[in-house]
């Protein structure tokens, strides 16, 4: 499992996936900054929070190698020990 704070190379792979990028950034940059509250929020909390769609966090979970925001979540919450 990658680690959910690990986004060196994540504008090359949201480019590379066709992603729009300022929006997987946004999510990328929200996910860093606030992770008590993206392990314990939800897509559409963290999208009304970056001005982006739902599916922009499910594509930024994607491009960090999860299936989705669920198994996004899930790492965040054991990285806190929750």
């Amino acid at each position: 499992m990658r680690n959910p704070h690990d986004a060196t190379d994540f504008k090359r792979q949201a480019q590379a996936a066709g992603a729009p990028v300022g929006a997987i950034e946004a999510v990328s940059r929200y996910l860093r900054s606030n992770r008590f509250e993206a392990a314990f929020g939800t897509t559409r909390g963290i999208a009304m929070q970056c001005g982006v769609s739902n599916a922009a966090v499910v594509r930024a979970a994607q491009q960090l190698g999860y299936s989705g925001f669920r198994e996004l979540r899930q790492a965040l919450r054991q990285s806190l020990g929750a």
